[in-house]
């Protein structure tokens, strides 16, 4: 593991778009205190955290920490690349102090505009929600785990910024009509 002193002299040396960083850093190490640390420091460097932890609390700190993408270690391999793609290619997230922006594509406005924000399998998963489909029911469709379709699930009411499955719905009901 780089100390803070040597990712200091990385990140000012090389320029670096997204930092992949693990929850679990060795005995003593957080890094959800790490991601705070890069996220204040170096604003324009995204950062996406794994984790296999199984607490339901390690996500949401690690976003209030300043990470971009929380990724399970759960996922396939395809999903996280994919992923991590899509962050490394979306606009800043932060303003150069630091807080968080509009969203992950930078994108304000309408519902249109919030889903062109959703990869195409995120928008898969949305018209499945819009169709009423259980989570069991879209991983049959859609040939993917469960754990798989709850993180599409979560990150499209993140993106469309919704709190329940019924708004997103909505929000694609809107779409279509536009």
């Amino acid at each position: 593991m780089a100390s803070a002193a040597n990712l200091d002299g990385v990140l000012g040396d090389s320029p670096v778009d997204v930092i992949l960083m693990d929850i679990y850093l060795g005995a003593g190490k957080d890094g959800v205190a790490a991601t705070r640390d890069l996220a204040e420091k170096w604003p324009e460097v995204k950062v996406a955290v794994i984790s296999a932890s199984l607490d339901a609390r390690v996500p949401a700190a690690s976003k209030r920490a300043g990470a971009d993408l929380f990724l399970s270690k759960s996922l396939p391999v395809a999903d996280m690349v994919s992923a991590i793609r899509r962050l490394a290619s979306s606009t800043s997230n932060r303003s150069p102090n630091g807080d968080k922006r509009a969203g992950r594509t930078g994108r304000t406005g309408g519902a249109k505009g919030r889903i062109g924000g959703l990869s195409p399998r995120e928008r898969q998963v949305l018209e499945q929600v819009r169709l009423g489909r259980t989570n069991r029911e879209i991983a049959a469709r859609l040939g993917i785990s469960i754990g798989t379709v709850n993180k599409h699930v979560h990150e499209v009411l993140t993106v469309l910024k919704v709190r329940n499955r019924t708004q997103a719905a909505g929000a694609a009901g809107e779409d279509a009509r536009d």
